[in-house]
């Protein structure tokens, strides 16, 4: 049976087929913050059609995650389910985070990550105004060392991860809005944070780690892919090598 969502997300199984139309918690309901990641190519369908249709659907997407996803002082939440019909939240969770509706910190990533290319397009104020209330609070709750929690509602307490790739998502995203940021101040801090991020990581987090280290040089260690899987991962990796890319476009050195 096809529903049409009325939420204005866009499912995480594509199109909105209900296996079980009796069930409101089928998976097909649930979106995630991870979607943000997705929305690029809308974004760059628009920029290469003009066609409304595209540009219409990445922004239904972004508003409903910013006000189901995203709490009103900038912290991040991971999944959510809702009615298809009527758009209604029936549940709010992370499966990759502490547990329950706790703030798993790559969520917060992907927003940093999702909101440049939201407002370089678009230029809507909402969007600009959401990356700088998330920002801070990346700012407020990042370690002394740099190195995110992989979720900021266990900060050593039970398990004493880190995601390095959550600091290097919010690093590209923060190098990327200081040159779409139209308040300098504001913009100089989004830079000096992503330098300091970047350079926090190349520290302390690339392989080798410690003399035993046997693992080839340059790899992003410390990331969380969900408790307690840690490793290597490409996201952190990809990112951190644009963010490299990007310091060197506009002539920044060690």
């Amino acid at each position: 049976r096809r529903v049409l969502f009325r939420s204005g997300l866009i499912p995480e199984y594509g199109p909105a087929w209900l296996r079980r139309p009796s069930d409101p918690y089928d998976q097909a309901n649930y979106v995630k913050i991870d979607s943000l990641v997705g929305l690029p190519i809308l974004w760059w369908a628009y920029d290469q059609t003009k066609d409304k249709r595209y540009l219409d659907v990445a922004n239904r997407h972004v508003l409903a995650t910013m006000n189901g996803l995203i709490e009103p002082d900038g912290a991040v939440l991971q999944m959510l389910w809702h009615e298809p019909q009527t758009g209604r939240i029936l549940g709010i969770a992370t499966h990759q985070g502490y547990g329950g509706s706790s703030r798993w910190a790559r969520g917060l990533a992907w927003v940093l990550d999702g909101m440049p290319d939201a407002y370089r397009v678009t230029k809507d104020e909402k969007y600009r105004a959401q990356f700088e209330r998330t920002a801070r609070w990346l700012e407020d709750n990042l370690p002394e060392d740099l190195i995110s929690w992989y979720d900021f509602d266990d900060q050593g307490v039970f398990w004493r991860y880190r995601d390095s790739s959550t600091s290097a998502i919010c690093a590209y995203g923060l190098l990327r809005m200081s040159d779409l940021e139209p308040d300098r101040k504001l913009a100089a801090r989004y830079l000096d944070l992503g330098k300091r991020l970047v350079n926090a990581l190349i520290d302390r987090c690339l392989t080798p780690v410690g003399t035993p280290d046997t693992r080839p040089p340059g790899m992003l260690a410390e990331a969380t892919y969900t408790k307690p899987e840690q490793g290597e991962f490409l996201w952190g990796n990809f990112s951190l090598v644009r963010s490299l890319c990007w310091l060197k476009s506009k002539g920044f050195r060690r």
